[in-house]
């Protein structure tokens, strides 16, 4: 059963695409920008962001999903994965917000994904995120030295998801065991109290 919205399943099969740059050119023009939107102030710096989603699919990130960016200014939101931060059923993300039109600043957020049920429900947060206002000249410069160091964020994303599922799991572990001792506890003293009740002697005897 599929539990994706028609948005997010065109979402995903518009990321299927995205090395067929004639196609990306007309399904999400936002991404193609060369300018922002006329009503933007001399002030406002320009990035564009297919050149942010290539530099991170040079690094061995795959477009999972593309929503929005249906013009040439709107805003998009991007999520990139790659494969060898996987842990488990555990899939990072990097997630890119940007527009052309003022609606948004660019975000960069990295998250998770998890499996949390057999019928395929999946949970996940943000663990790490970056606003850049489109104001300074150098924010590509600035976006890319950040995009450098996703990976050593991702690293410590999992360790701290490692160090949490291990304490939970421990802790659970521990409820359990107690409640099984408590459990175990209260049957022995009802077992002891039913073999020395008054009324039990007189009924064997008779």
């Amino acid at each position: 059963m599929n539990m994706l919205s028609l948005s997010e399943i065109a979402a995903n099969q518009t990321a299927k695409v995205f090395e067929d740059v004639d196609k990306m050119r007309q399904l999400v023009p936002s991404l193609f920008a060369t300018n922002p939107h006329p009503r933007m102030s001399g002030k406002y710096a320009f990035t564009n962001t297919y050149d942010i989603l290539l530099h991170m699919h040079n690094r061995g990130y795959r477009v999972a999903s593309i929503m929005g960016g249906g013009t040439s200014f709107r805003k998009v939101l991007v999520r990139m994965r790659n494969d060898k931060h996987r842990v488990d059923q555990r899939m990072p993300e990097m997630c890119v917000l940007d527009s052309h039109d003022g609606s948004t600043p660019i975000k960069l957020a990295i998250g998770f994904l998890d499996g949390v049920c057999l019928n395929g429900m999946i949970a996940g947060d943000f663990f790490y995120a970056r606003r850049y206002l489109h104001r300074v000249p150098d924010l590509m410069q600035q976006i890319m030295l950040e995009l450098d160091d996703v990976g050593e964020h991702i690293t410590r994303m999992n360790k701290r998801l490692d160090e949490y599922t291990a304490y939970t799991t421990t802790t659970a572990f521990k409820r359990h065991s107690a409640s099984n001792s408590r459990v175990a506890s209260v049957s022995r003293v009802r077992t002891r109290s039913v073999r020395t009740c008054p009324m039990s002697a007189s009924i064997q005897r008779i």
